[in-house]
């Protein structure tokens, strides 16, 4: 879980904090239930999510304060024949969290009977699905995902009787997640980049990066341990930009990576080198950029050699600007 950065450590930690249910605000009507090849996809696309609802959906957005900090919850939700369903992820506004294991079992807290437990996947994504019930006596249904700083978790529960398997199975089976990512900016660095959402965020201290003007790093998590982190120096000395870039090629080499290769890079009037590097179980594609007066460094980890070959790393390392 702790992958070995070239540029810092990166440690997840804390406790586990159990995931709270949520349902939208006001029920809706009872809706005629659709057959669940008929029904559209709805897409979320700030939230990376796509699903089929069995009826009118409804928005959910609200903020709890969990024991250890503030969560916002997104996602969408609605009720059907005395039915709620809702799948929505809830973010802990950056913080470190527990280990995948403890914090998916975390989920089972929620719940006072237990009567399947299994584990799950939503593609890099460690999961639990659980049935049983609530302190009402409610029948539950539900799949929690880990990711980032915080959770995913699809529900379907029922107030009386138990539940439509059929309609509840066709609703799980057709969420689709995925990482969404929005521009942040860096005022402090004059730059700004294309940045995962939801991420545990690392900053100067843990990283041991007090003299960079900037110094971020967002954890994912997953089977990929994907991280992404954002730096910015100010530059000393009469060095050219070759001479900056073979300096950092030494020091990476000096601290245990294998440079598998390097090539030189111009963003807009600056130049720079990419790298690929090896150390133990994890891979780092880095952008190193010299401006007149800065080195900025855009940093992807991941277990494998090919996860950084995903569309995202490449678009992440396309987004820098300064201004």
């Amino acid at each position: 879980m702790r992958p070995q950065l070239a540029l810092a450590a990166l440690v997840i930690c804390g406790c586990a904090h159990a995931p709270r249910s949520i349902s939208p605000a006001a029920r809706a009507p009872a809706a005629a239930v659709e057959p669940a090849a008929t029904r559209p996809i709805f897409e979320l696309a700030s939230l990376g999510l796509q699903v089929r609802v069995p009826g009118p959906v409804e928005l959910i957005e609200r903020d709890y304060r969990a024991s250890d900090g503030p969560v916002h919850t997104q996602g969408v939700g609605c009720t059907v024949d005395s039915q709620l369903f809702f799948v929505a992820r809830h973010f802990r506004a950056g913080r470190d969290r527990a280990r995948d294991d403890a914090l998916l079992q975390s989920s089972k807290s929620a719940l006072k009977t237990v009567s399947r437990e299994a584990s799950v996947e939503q593609g890099e994504w460690a999961g639990i699905e659980l049935e049983g019930s609530d302190e009402k006596g409610h029948a539950v249904w539900r799949r929690t995902y880990a990711v980032g700083d915080g959770f995913w978790m699809a529900q379907v529960q029922r107030s009386e009787g138990k539940l439509d398997r059929a309609l509840a199975r066709a609703f799980f089976d057709s969420i689709v997640l995925s990482q969404p990512w929005s521009v942040h900016a860096f005022p402090e660095g004059h730059f700004s980049a294309l940045m995962p959402d939801g991420g545990v965020l690392l900053g100067k201290k843990f990283l041991h990066a007090e003299n960079y003007t900037v110094a971020e790093l967002s954890w994912l998590g997953g089977s990929q341990a994907r991280a992404f982190g954002v730096w910015a120096l100010p530059l000393e000395g009469t060095a050219t930009a070759d001479e900056r870039m073979d300096g950092a090629a030494e020091q990476l080499v000096s601290d245990g990576n294998r440079i598998i290769w390097q090539a030189p890079v111009v963003v807009d009037t600056d130049s720079g080198r990419d790298f690929l590097t090896q150390k133990n179980d994890n891979w780092t594609r880095i952008r190193a950029i010299v401006s007149g007066t800065d080195l900025y460094m855009l940093q992807a980890v991941a277990r494998t050699k090919e996860a950084l070959l995903d569309e995202s790393v490449t678009r992440f390392l396309a987004s820098f600007r300064r201004y």
